[in-house]
Formats: structure tokens, sequence, C-alpha cells
């Protein structure tokens, strides 16, 4: 007589990646849902701004930290714990594509209403904060990638220059809001 064992319950094909895929398809649009939410009524007061790109300082700083736990357990040989740190690393990479889109929507309306001493920094801290948005979705691309192929060289050197543009654009906006 044999008895079931958790191991024969669990099919040898088991896979958590679609659950992560799903899990990360609904957090997106919950996202996106809560940007569109706040799009509307914009306070166009440049503290705002401020508290916006201290947000995206965060999800930045958890953002490297899942990064970089990815990277140690690719090295140690943890595909698995890898593909899990750089699916929350994704995920990180999605807030910030939400910070920045939260943050043009602020700076324009702070422009459209005069809220600003320099009107040159503020479109240029506009300007930045696309370029920034921009990277971010780069960097979720990446990301993704890196989840299918967490050891591959090649994707970690795109990353790693992808990482490099988002902190220079990243530095330029903070000068630019900090002139407007």
């Amino acid at each position: 007589m044999s008895y079931a064992t958790t191991d024969s319950t669990v099919p040898a094909h088991f896979s958590p990646l679609p659950r992560a895929r799903a899990l990360l398809a609904f957090l997106a649009a919950a996202l996106f849902a809560a940007m569109l939410s706040f799009s509307g009524a914009a306070a166009a007061d440049p503290a705002v701004a401020s508290q916006i790109m201290q947000i995206a300082r965060q999800d930045r700083q958890l953002m490297d930290l899942h990064i970089q736990i990815a990277r140690q357990q690719a090295s140690m040989g943890n595909i698995v714990g890898a593909k899990n740190s750089y699916t929350s690393a994704q995920i990180q990479a999605i807030k910030l594509n939400m910070d920045f889109v939260r943050l043009v929507a602020e700076h324009r309306d702070s422009l459209d209403r005069g809220l600003y001493r320099n009107r040159a920094a503020l479109e240029r801290a506009i300007n930045y904060a696309q370029l920034a948005n921009a990277d971010a979705q780069m960097l979720s691309l990446d990301l993704q990638q890196l989840v299918q192929l967490p050891t591959s060289p090649q994707l970690q050197t795109r990353l790693q220059i992808d990482l490099i543009t988002f902190s220079t654009h990243l530095t330029q906006l903070e000068q630019a809001m900090s002139e407007a």
C-alpha cells in the first residue's frame, strides 16, 4: 500500500513564475489605476513634488537592494531566489515609473499655475522627469528579462548601463527641481 507524498502531489513542471507574472501584472494595473485617480486633482504645490521625489528615492533604494540581493543569489547558484529578487526589483521599477508620471503631472500643473521661481528650471525638471520615467520603463524591461535569465552577463551589463543613465537623469532632475 502506498501513500501519497508531497513530492508526488506536486507536478514536476510546476513553476511559481506564472503566479509571479500574474501578481506583477495585477500590481502594475493597480498602480496605474491609483496614478489615474490622483492625476486629475494635482494641487500644484512644489512641496507635493518634493514629497513625490522623496517617495521615488525610497523606491529607488528598494529597487537597488533587490537587485543587489538578486545578484548575490545568482552568484551563489540560487536561481529561484535570484528570480524572486529580480521580480521584486521589477515591481519597484514599476512604482518608480508611476512616481515619475505623478511628478511630471505635478510639475506641469505648477507650471500652468505659475508656482515656480525659475520657469526654465521647472521646464528642465519636467524634461528630466520624463527621461527618468522612460529610464524606469527600461529598467523594468531589463529586470523582466533578468527574471527569465538571472545569470546572463549581457543582461547584467545592459541593466548596469541603464542604471547609470537613470542615475544621471535623476541627478539632473534633482538639480533642476532645486532651481525651480
